[in-house]
């Protein structure tokens, strides 16, 4: 129940659109079921965009819960463009990992509440969290993490043929409000 990870790189774009319609045609091709052995299977994608030079951590949404409730919430996020933010991804957003305000609120947060994580597809967030926690020296070890994606194929996986967010809130009847935006998903 491993997962794959690759870079796709795409030189010189001429806008946003482009590469949406590449990650949109992507994301299509690859959610069509395979048949192997007469057997259909299906792949969960989840795709995170980097626009080198001017891109680095968009958007980072905390949730405190205790007894299925959200006690505390934190959306650390610097929208310039309201439009382009809709749309997920990271568009419309400017980076925050240096900015000292932001990592303040973020590590008084992960200070306050000694919760494990709980993310949808962890392994690829914390591979970008301990890098940035590591560039700005707040690295303290690995923090406990439970991956719903990895969760979900092993206790659902006879009942499921999608583990992607958009799959698990349909078969769990939780509202998924927008997709790929750092609050939804982490409310979802």
């Amino acid at each position: 129940y491993g997962s794959d990870e690759f870079i796709i790189a795409k030189y010189n774009y001429e806008s946003t659109n482009e590469i949406i319609a590449l990650l949109e045609k992507i994301i299509k091709k690859l959610s069509k079921p395979l048949m192997i052995k007469e057997k259909e299977l299906f792949c969960t994608i989840s795709i995170g965009v980097s626009l080198y030079p001017k891109d680095g951590i968009r958007e980072v949404a905390l949730l405190a819960v205790e007894d299925f409730r959200v006690i505390d919430k934190l959306h650390l996020a610097i929208i310039n463009d309201e439009e382009e933010y809709k749309r997920g991804y990271g568009y419309g957003l400017d980076a925050i990992e240096t900015n000292e305000e932001m990592i303040t609120k973020f590590k008084n947060f992960l200070t306050k509440y000694k919760y494990p994580l709980v993310a949808h597809n962890a392994t690829f967030d914390n591979s970008h969290l301990y890098r940035n926690l590591k560039d700005l020296g707040l690295y303290k070890g690995i923090i406990p993490t439970i991956d719903t994606l990895q969760l979900a194929r092993v206790c659902y996986g006879d009942k499921l043929k999608r583990f992607n967010l958009k799959a698990l809130s349909k078969f769990f009847d939780v509202e998924l409000e927008q997709h790929h935006r750092a609050i939804y998903d982490a409310k979802t």
